[in-house]
């Protein structure tokens, strides 16, 4: 990770995923405990977060033809400015004490979908600025960071609270995307990598096949069986285990007894053990050659943690547990996101983790039947029968990630995977 960090490129690109993932969580949690305090209900926490999902299926497949067809750097940066104006807009709610429901559900949608728009665009700047031997060690250096932002967001936003109240906790949030946007404004990226080097340059009639350019992402994605395969158990893992997340504010307060405060522990625990897996991988992520199976294997292991986590009943349980969900999470994911990257055309990149963003989107789904699942029975059950699901799946597919190891160990410079149906 040093030799990568030494690139100032993606040293700021670095910085910039760090500070917008701090942001992000601090108005995730911020929001969805305001929710909880105002409703009262499990339900509205799971629409609450079930809505920034559907902003982000809304708008992330279009960003991911953005940051194909356009200046990915300028596509981040439009981005995070939005973010920037969506904080201030509830700073200026509390600030004139007219903070209620509808706001707080329409802001997470907007910022779901401004989400849809800068995700696709800075994960495909990754490879703009590394080397592709490089891509997995950087990945790993990128979820080091989020880890890092995981652990130190949540404190720094509790302590926030504690002095400044809600007001300065949007303040925070403002203040982080701020300087996230600094940061990227100052990266450096070669034209040759991206469409065009500035929002002056675009030509807007390019904004004609948007549709045809992302009817053509999809048609890839399809036709191509391991691609399609890996988006679906990411899609799958969205669907039926990462929402558990969504929950925090309900275990936190119903189940466990701890408060906003515990909530913050919960929230720093999970990204620790995310931090973890991530430095080791950033180490001998080079190393490891069967790299479908370790994925598999860490989802399997992610699901039966998850089911563990939902039945503690202890703080410092849930928080160990929590941690070592999230460390195999965190492997799944950055194998999964190296191989996309790797593997896909650098004119199909952009679009294919767009649609990698889209199934992150899809937790919207999740959000409302783990919301309506947690009211009519608890939010124990809703975890539980979920990662069931997500299980079964991720054990019907060991044959596949056993062939995909295999083809990647044998085909490691190839351009492209094996397209043969499955």
């Amino acid at each position: 990770m040093k030799v990568i960090l030494f690139n100032t490129n993606f040293r700021l690109l670095w910085i910039n995923t760090a500070l917008t993932m701090m942001g992000d969580l601090a108005r995730m949690m911020l929001v969805g405990w305001l929710v909880l305090e105002i409703t009262d209900s499990p339900m509205w926490v799971g629409i609450n977060m079930g809505v920034v999902g559907l902003g982000m299926i809304a708008l992330s497949n279009f960003g991911g033809v953005l940051a194909d067809a356009f200046s990915r750097k300028m596509v981040a940066i439009v981005g995070g400015v939005m973010h920037c104006l969506i904080a201030l807009f509830l700073v200026l709610s509390v600030y004139f004490n007219y903070l209620e429901l509808w706001q707080l559900i329409l802001n997470s949608f907007i910022w779901g979908a401004f989400s849809g728009i800068r995700i696709p665009a800075t994960m495909a700047l990754t490879l703009d600025v590394v080397e592709k031997k490089e891509l997995l060690s950087a990945n790993a250096a990128k979820f080091v960071g989020i880890g890092l932002a995981g652990i130190i967001g949540p404190i720094l936003l509790i302590q926030v609270l504690k002095y400044f109240d809600n007001l300065g906790g949007f303040i925070f949030i403002a203040v982080l995307e701020g300087f996230s946007i600094l940061v990227i404004s100052k990266l450096s990226v070669p034209s040759k990598n991206f469409g065009v080097s500035g929002l002056e340059n675009i030509d807007f009639r390019s904004f004609k096949s948007t549709w045809v350019e992302l009817l053509e992402g999809v048609h890839y994605i399809f036709k191509t069986r391991d691609v399609r395969l890996l988006i679906l158990i990411g899609l799958l893992s969205e669907i039926f285990v990462w929402p558990h997340a969504n929950m925090f504010p309900v275990i936190a307060r119903d189940v466990l007894d701890v408060g906003v405060e515990g909530f913050g522990y919960l929230q720093s625990s999970g990204w620790f053990g995310l931090l973890v897996a991530t430095l080791l991988l950033s180490g001998i992520g080079y190393r490891i050659k069967r790299r479908g199976l370790v994925m598999v294997f860490c989802a399997l292991l992610f699901g039966i943690l998850i089911i563990t986590f939902a039945l503690s009943r202890d703080l410092m349980v849930s928080m160990v547990v929590l941690s070592l969900a999230w460390a195999s999470a965190s492997i799944f994911e950055v194998t999964l996101i190296t191989f996309l990257q790797s593997t896909v055309p650098d004119n199909m990149r952009g679009r294919v983790v767009g649609f990698q963003a889209f199934t992150w989107g899809t937790n919207a789904f999740s959000g409302f039947h783990y919301g309506l699942i947690s009211q009519l029975t608890s939010v124990t059950w809703a975890i539980i029968i979920n990662a069931i699901v997500f299980i079964v799946y991720a054990v019907s597919k060991i044959q596949w990630a056993e062939a995909l190891s295999i083809s990647d160990q044998n085909n490691v410079n190839s351009d492209s995977m094996n397209k043969s149906s499955f």
